[in-house]
């Protein structure tokens, strides 16, 4: 087997697990940090980390893409014992309104935006 592409993780500990998306153009990475990337395919081929979510109080050690026909969703499980589904909104989610799956966002639900880089990723469990 050929090594096809290899490239800096940019985590500060462990990687436990790296996804590609059905298409292939996105893939997401998780690490012992407790934080996920998500990562796109560059026009040279190269990945550009396009967000960092932070949301877990353990390291990350699973990550599984959800069907497109679902969105763009991400669910992790961490040694927390947590399982986090994340969602890409078109816009940033304020809690209170609806997304666009239309279902209302409880103010007791967490919406983590503890990272700047985590931009249009939003957790919704």
């Amino acid at each position: 087997m050929k090594l096809f592409n290899k490239f800096s993780g940019q985590h500060e500990d462990f990687v436990h697990d790296v996804e590609y998306d059905f298409y292939g153009k996105r893939l997401a990475t998780c690490s012992s940090d407790h934080k996920i990337k998500i990562w796109s395919g560059g026009p040279s081929g190269g990945w550009q980390c396009e967000a960092e979510l932070e949301g877990h109080k353990g390291a990350v050690w699973k990550l599984a893409w959800a069907h497109p026909e679902y969105g763009q969703v991400l669910a992790s499980c961490s040694f927390d014992q947590q399982v986090c589904v994340w969602e890409e909104q078109d816009a940033p989610l304020i809690v209170g309104e609806q997304n666009k799956s239309h279902r209302n966002i409880n103010k007791n639900e967490e919406v983590s935006r503890k990272s700047k880089n985590q931009g249009r990723w939003h957790q919704v469990c």
